[in-house]
């Protein structure tokens, strides 16, 4: 439990201070990464992003945190931790948390992963 929390705390501080760059964006949200949590070891990338809905889901969120891993070779990304907020910007209550990292899928071309994925492995 000491441990989740000093995790908690942890991210709570890297995003008090995000530096967030747009890399998506639709009619129902927006998504963001920030600039500060990029990660290179090789050809891979982590990084932090944030997706800010303009209405509330179903589920109860008006936001979300995601842990992603892109391989910039081979233009595959894999989601590390996600986490549902019921508030903006990360804020508010939890509502939904995985801490699995899902399978290994291929970035398809023209979608938000290919901007984000493009936007992290060249800078």
């Amino acid at each position: 439990m000491k441990a989740f929390i000093c995790l908690w705390l942890l991210l709570s501080a890297c995003f008090a201070q995000a530096e967030l760059r747009q890399f998506g964006q639709s009619p129902g949200n927006t998504s963001y990464y920030d600039t500060n949590t990029v990660h290179r070891t090789g050809n891979k990338v982590q990084v932090w992003t944030v997706t800010e809905f303009r209405q509330r889901e179903a589920a109860g969120f008006l936001s979300t945190r995601s842990h992603k891993e892109l391989d910039c070779k081979g233009l595959q990304e894999r989601t590390m931790q996600f986490m549902a907020f019921t508030e903006s910007k990360g804020k508010g209550k939890t509502v939904g948390e995985v801490n699995e990292a899902n399978t290994w899928e291929s970035v398809q071309p023209g979608t938000r992963n290919s901007r984000l994925l493009h936007m992290v492995c060249s800078d």
